[in-house]
């Protein structure tokens, strides 16, 4: 009984997560939060920074983002048409075939100061393998680092995207 009841009293970890999109011209940053079913959408908080911005930037962006995500919103109150409007306002990519055009995807997330950064396949938008795809065994797990490292392997992290 006890066990249980410090189950349900022990502070919740709380994961975040971000998404990077790098292109030729521009790199977006994806604000995600984590739905009470378990699925993660993305939130209407997007940065869109140079493709040539300095690691520090590139971290110091990634660390706000991963700020702004939330935990255990109600999924049947998550309006995905308004994300995905606002997301091509903000970015000027009107359709999925744009966002996915020649374009690469890392995802950050967070679990206390534990961040594990990983590479996704870009499988495009038709066929089997649409979409972006985990690389599962190029992930890299950081811990307590600066915005500046955080940066650096986003930055040395791009390569492993293809």
């Amino acid at each position: 009984m006890i066990k249980l009841l410090k189950h349900f009293l022990s502070p919740k970890k709380q994961n975040q997560l971000v998404g990077i999109v790098k292109y030729s011209d521009k790199i977006i940053i994806e604000t995600y939060h984590k739905t009470d079913t378990g699925v993660y959408v993305r939130s209407s908080e997007v940065s869109v920074i140079p493709s040539n911005a300095s690691a520090m930037e590139i971290g110091e962006s990634v660390f706000m983002h991963l700020s702004l995500s939330k935990s255990r919103i109600n999924y049947t109150k998550y309006d995905n048409k308004k994300s995905a409007e606002d997301y091509k306002k903000s970015t000027g990519l009107k359709s999925i075939k744009a966002q996915m055009n020649d374009s690469k995807y890392i995802s950050v997330d967070r679990n206390d100061d534990k961040l594990i950064v990983t590479p996704h396949i870009n499988g495009g938008t038709t066929a089997d393998q649409r979409g972006y795809r985990e690389k599962k065994d190029f992930k890299k797990n950081l811990e307590n680092v600066s915005s500046f490292e955080l940066g650096k392997v986003i930055n040395e992290t791009w390569q492993d995207c293809e």
